[in-house]
């Protein structure tokens, strides 16, 4: 048989009737809607309805508590010059079927739409599912505007309590570390100063378990203690790295270990010893077994007699 006759004849097996997509609309209506008595149409999997967009509520898991105030009005301008560009995936209000809560959310864009007049969204209707809606919430928050530690803590905790999740169970449904989950989770149950700081400046995932170290000294000492610290660390007059060597000056000069006054001056300069150390460190592994060159022992001579200068100061 030749190749065009094999061609025909699989042209002939893969042939389908094509259907006029006119048809479907007379079937469904333009949204999926079934005319007035027509019963023998399968139901479509979908349908797009319109709601007052003040009759969405924010669902029991969105905890978002911060908004990026620039990128809020990056995205009215951007709906006031596109338009709302948005489909909802909605279910009931459980606990009041007049109101619909978000699935997947979208509740910033919900927000900025109600700011510039927008008074009604396309949405699609799902059945409720709590566990899709606390998933979709979460992707979604993390995927526009990350989440602060406190707010995922607080959404975490809150799937512990009502669905008797494990931190592992956790981590697994929502594509985190183990140790991210029990991170946040503890950022709950930390101080208000703490959780404060957190909600200004997520750099300060380090420094929480820096400065939680303090309530060693009791709740009310520790919070006294850590106030400037907090404060010049969101004003980046310290690093993180810093704030551990100050932590560390007020325990040893609380526990009479030390004498020495906690200054930020010795906390940048044992930061600074702490890296002169590494990369001595690092030159010992270039070393290796070797005997060191000439150059480098006139190089590692030289350094020896600036530290033993410091070091002989009273």
């Amino acid at each position: 048989m030749s190749n065009f006759k094999v061609k025909a004849n699989l042209q002939k097996k893969t042939k389908v009737d094509l259907q006029d997509p006119n048809d479907t609309k007379q079937v469904y209506g333009i949204h999926g809607n079934r005319p007035e008595g027509q019963t023998d149409a399968p139901a479509p999997t979908r349908r797009l309805i319109t709601i007052p967009i003040e009759k969405i509520r924010p669902n029991r898991y969105q905890k978002r508590e911060t908004i990026d105030e620039d990128k809020f009005e990056q995205l009215k301008n951007q709906i006031q010059e596109l338009g709302f560009q948005f489909t909802a995936i909605v279910c009931e209000d459980p606990d009041d079927p007049s109101y619909f809560n978000l699935m997947m959310g979208g509740h910033i864009r919900i927000e900025a739409a109600k700011s510039v007049g927008i008074t009604e969204v396309q949405a699609i209707k799902r059945d409720y599912d709590h566990l899709k809606m606390a998933k979709g919430t979460y992707f979604e928050n993390n995927g526009r505007q990350p989440l602060t530690l406190m707010e995922e803590g607080l959404l975490f905790q809150q799937l512990k309590d009502e669905e008797g999740w494990t931190h592992a169970k956790i981590a697994d449904e929502l594509k985190v570390s183990d140790k991210h989950v029990e991170l946040c989770i503890a950022v709950t149950m930390a101080a208000p100063d703490i959780q404060d700081m957190l909600k200004i400046d997520g750099r300060g995932q380090r420094c929480f378990y820096y400065l939680r170290r303090l309530e060693e000294l009791g709740r009310e000492k520790a919070i006294e203690v850590r106030a400037p610290i907090i404060r010049d660390f969101l004003d980046n007059k310290i690093s993180t790295d810093e704030v551990k060597h100050l932590v560390e000056q007020i325990l040893k000069k609380e526990k009479g270990e030390t004498a020495e006054e906690v200054t930020i001056e010795a906390a940048k300069g044992k930061e600074k010893v702490v890296s002169v150390y590494k990369s001595f460190q690092r030159f010992e592994k270039v070393l290796g077994d070797r005997s060191p060159s000439q150059a480098e022992r006139e190089e590692l001579a030289r350094v020896r007699e600036r530290i033993d200068a410091i070091l002989e100061r009273p």
